[in-house]
């Protein structure tokens, strides 16, 4: 895997993970099936379906819905956007179709905000649809998020992205 220099991370790329269940641990396994080194992401915002057999038995777990969760490392540049890794942060919403919860969009607004205040020549949030017209993803009015979602996450509260050691993470040298 190829460093990220933090200098030049630029945007922050919006994801869906087009199922309609899944956690950080769901992603980075079917990320390593295909042969990656890691997960593709950098963040993963989960609804309410942790696993398939919630999402199977329709039992929603609404603790997990709109929980951050921590992906591939910050420092490692993501398999997420062809042509834009080197310089983008990737955050896939679980779920598709448009349909994300309103405690997912918070969430994700107020990453966003986080990722920023670490990165500071980001200039901007976009949907991966954005660069590249092969992709409808994560399927939402991103002029929308941008201008009514975003600003919400603006808080004081500080972002407490849910870090389980237990689970190996290739990317950080854990």
């Amino acid at each position: 895997m190829k460093r990220l220099d933090p200098n030049k991370v630029q945007w922050v790329v919006l994801h869906m993970s087009a199922s309609q269940y899944g956690n950080v641990e769901t992603f980075r396994n079917w990320h390593l099936d295909r042969g990656w080194d890691d997960i593709g992401y950098h963040w993963v915002i989960t609804n309410c379906y942790p696993t398939y057999n919630h999402y199977k038995d329709r039992q929603p777990d609404p603790k997990h819905d709109g929980m951050i969760q921590y992906g591939r490392n910050e420092k490692w540049r993501g398999a997420h956007v062809s042509g834009h890794n080197w310089n983008s942060i990737g955050v896939c919403l679980t779920g598709g179709g448009g349909e994300f919860s309103s405690q997912q969009l918070l969430s994700a607004a107020k990453l966003c905000h986080q990722i920023s205040s670490r990165f500071p020549s980001i200039i901007g949030v976009k949907g991966h649809y954005e660069f590249t017209s092969a992709k409808t993803c994560p399927e939402i009015d991103m002029d929308y998020f941008r201008t009514y979602i975003l600003p919400l996450g603006v808080e004081d509260e500080v972002v407490k992205p849910i870090f389980d050691p237990t689970i190996f993470h290739r990317s950080s040298g854990m």
